[in-house]
């Protein structure tokens, strides 16, 4: 046994299409991205792929490490053509979009975790990529905001934007990149040409 446990208080939800959806993709494609443990063996990242990767009996090798270094795995069987590699890439992203938040565990990791939520990649109105834009402006001081519905704020800076320019924007980046917030801020900061887009 290798001492490996799943988190008790993991806020992910797996349904059953997830859970086939990852077994589907290791039994076809192999594994990938690594799991993460913390140093009493409990999962910190990976419960849904470790759990299906137990189901299929595939061994599991423990890498130490402080956090201070890069991990990275190396498929010597892949090339970048390779149908199996796109698949594979292309399963990494999706097979994550496929669970959902228990709202409550999330809502009280993130409690607990002060100044360190800030690295979690959630973002409200006041960070990143904006919200999208109110109803009514009435009353709001801000000269942007009095010409524009809303502002995207990235980094330093501000874009006052229409709520249809808004909503057609982030629309067509969803499209293009999926869901997750941090890859969608990536590609907004690439779009302006403040940084390479998501990977």
């Amino acid at each position: 046994m290798n001492g490996i446990k799943f988190d008790q208080k993991n806020a992910r939800i797996r349904n059953e299409v997830a859970k086939s959806a990852i077994l589907e993709s290791l039994k076809r494609l192999g594994a990938g991205r690594s799991i993460v443990i913390d140093r009493e063996g409990v999962i910190i990242a990976g419960n849904g792929v470790y759990e299906q990767a137990q189901a299929l009996g595939i061994p599991v090798r423990v890498i130490d490490s402080d956090g201070s270094v890069l991990i990275a795995v190396k498929r010597t069987d892949l090339a970048t053509d390779d149908a199996q590699r796109i698949g594979l890439a292309v399963a990494d992203n999706q097979t994550a979009q496929l669970a959902e938040w228990d709202e409550t565990i999330l809502a009280e990791l993130r409690a607990s975790i002060g100044d360190f939520d800030a690295a979690t990649g959630f973002i409200t109105h006041k960070t990143d990529w904006g919200s999208p834009p109110p109803e009514d402006t009435d009353g709001q001081d801000d000269e942007t905001i009095s010409k524009k519905d809303t502002q995207l704020i990235l980094g330093d800076m501000r874009i006052g934007v229409s709520r249809e320019d808004y909503h057609r924007v982030v629309e067509g980046i969803r499209q293009r990149v999926g869901f997750e917030p941090l890859i969608v801020v990536a590609e907004m900061k690439r779009m302006i040409g403040l940084e390479g887009g998501a990977a």
